[in-house]
């Protein structure tokens, strides 16, 4: 009778091996950013033009590949690197820009484009932090459904 629990045990494990927990397959990696898109503007003026800043984003249900590109992310003028790094929190994605560096008196806007693997096709909040040269950090959150939805650019005003 042991046996027969050891071996239904044995086999619940292995069975359970099989579910995809999507916290654990899912990653993010940071593709590409451009240069500075103004280097001529100062730091207000690179504040007041963030206030366009646009998110575009396009999901592959096939792969769980979302692709996204944060438009006009506001950053130092000469970071020794821009960063980010990903979390799946539930039904939230957190998309964390950093910038190391940046001792330059003056702020720019930059394109940044993402990879994030292993999202399933629901909806999703995602929200986007950037470093603060407001009173707070700038945020953009919005609830995305990617199965109903799988490609859109979402333009709004940053909270300042």
């Amino acid at each position: 009778m042991k046996r027969i629990g050891y071996l239904a045990l044995a086999w619940l494990l292995v069975a359970g091996c099989d579910t995809i927990n999507s916290a654990d397959s899912f990653s993010g990696k940071l593709v590409s950013h451009t240069n500075c898109k103004q280097e001529w503007l100062k730091q207000t003026a690179a504040i007041n033009n963030a206030s366009g800043t646009c998110v575009y984003y396009n999901y592959d249900a096939n792969n769980m590949l979302l692709q996204v590109v944060h438009q006009n992310a506001v950053f130092n003028c000469c970071p020794t690197s821009i960063n980010a790094s990903f979390e799946l929190r539930g039904d939230t994605i957190f998309i964390y820009e950093t910038e190391e560096g940046g001792d330059c008196y003056c702020v720019c806007n930059y394109d940044l484009a993402f990879e994030l693997t292993g999202v399933q096709p629901q909806a999703y909040l995602l929200a986007i932090t950037t470093p603060s040269y407001y009173v707070s950090p700038y945020v953009f959150y919005n609830v995305i459904d990617f199965s109903a939805e799988p490609t859109n650019t979402i333009c709004l005003m940053v909270d300042k």
